[in-house]
């Protein structure tokens, strides 16, 4: 009957509603499982400017899901957030901004400064929505700054080993004459030996100057093996002592038991090692405790430290302490912890840097294991 037929008619219509609701559902999903796994951050906002979706790399930038009311993303951006003038710009005005550095506070209370791009989504004259899509430049900045520093490693190569053969030939050749000169004076004229003598220690001095550029950008070939750390940095204290107790100050060890060991050049390592503990102890004018430590890392390498009751590093100097020739010693040289650096790297290694004024230094190097360890 005609009933029945509108009947049959409706269930056919709701059948496929509910079909293409599936259909949708399962859309979104996948949209959402593919924007999920972007290292981008994305947030989409509707007409209203609300908030609808930010995938996981947004929450971890900017604070929590909209489906959290106490979330940071939650409806409406603040005012006040840095964010909300590219949003103001893209509903009101129509402007998209492509990679427009921001700077926005993040969960972990740290400032980072991301690139923003904005999209406006179209309906007919107005906007019917927009998306933000942000990426955290840190990663980026690290990129450039590595980039930038084997760029200047290169170019200091090519210029030393022209450096090394001009100066060092002549060195030589002024050794060797002083030590004829001096011959020839025997025992008289104490006051020109004593002036020979200046002349030699200069000499020296400038030769281990030229020696330290040659090492820095030429290391030695690495001899890769197994380096117990516990040993490692027991000789490193040991050869450090004299010199630490002259100083006023002293040096323990604080290394945890049954650490495994680690891939790595012994000598170089006791060499970037004993470089940072000279470090720890000039820092100290007034004496104190170097602690040498290790540990387990949480992705497994080993964790190896130094630190200091030092004067600390202001935070303006952080990021420069690795750079070649950057110093704060009137008589420092700058080449220091450029070579420790420049060492960690061939280890496929990281140095940290954790520093407070008036409360002293912090130097964290991380080593990979070394394969086929037992307790790798």
């Amino acid at each position: 009957d005609e009933l029945g037929e509108i009947a049959a008619r409706v269930n056919q219509l709701g059948e496929r509603v509910h079909a293409e609701q599936s259909h949708w559902q399962s859309d979104r999903a996948r949209m959402e499982g593919i924007l999920d796994s972007l290292e981008d951050a994305v947030v989409v906002l509707n007409a209203e400017r609300e908030v609808v979706f930010c995938n996981q790399a947004a929450e971890g930038l900017l604070g929590q899901s909209p489906d959290s009311a106490a979330g940071v993303l939650a409806g409406l951006l603040p005012g006040d957030h840095p964010l909300a003038p590219v949003v103001t710009e893209l509903f009101d005005a129509g402007i998209e901004r492509r990679n427009a550095a921001v700077k926005v506070r993040c969960p972990d209370g740290q400032a980072r400064e991301l690139a923003v791009s904005s999209y406006r989504i179209p309906d007919g004259e107005r906007a019917g929505g927009g998306v933000l899509a942000l990426r955290n430049l840190d990663p980026v900045r690290a990129v450039q700054s590595l980039v930038t520093y084997s760029q200047k490693l290169a170019a200091l190569g090519r210029l030393t080993s022209g450096v090394a053969h001009e100066v060092k030939n002549p060195l030589n050749a002024m050794r060797i004459h002083l030590e004829l000169l001096r011959a020839r004076l025997g025992a008289s004229q104490p006051a020109v030996r004593e002036n020979l003598d200046v002349i030699a220690q200069e000499i020296v001095r400038l030769d281990r100057v030229v020696q330290g550029f040659l090492k820095f950008v030429r290391p030695e070939e690495m001899r890769l093996a197994p380096v117990d750390v516990k040993a490692l940095l027991s000789e490193v204290a040991r050869l450090m002592a004299p010199e630490a107790l002259r100083a006023g100050a002293r040096i323990n060890e604080d290394v945890v038991p049954d650490l495994p060991p680690v891939s790595g050049d012994a000598e170089l390592l006791q060499q970037a090692f004993t470089n940072l503990v000279t470090n720890a102890i000039q820092a100290m004018p007034k004496g104190g405790t170097v602690t040498l430590g290790a540990r387990r890392g949480p992705d497994g390498a080993v964790e190896m430290r130094v630190a200091d009751e030092g004067v600390g590093i202001q935070a303006q100097d952080l990021e420069k302490v690795f750079r070649l020739y950057y110093t704060t010693k009137p008589q420092g040289s700058g080449i220091g912890l450029s070579m420790v650096y420049r060492i960690v790297q061939m280890h496929d290694g990281r140095i940290d840097v954790e520093s407070e004024v008036d409360r002293g230094t912090v130097m964290v190097v991380t080593v990979p294991v070394a394969s086929g360890s037992v307790n790798a």
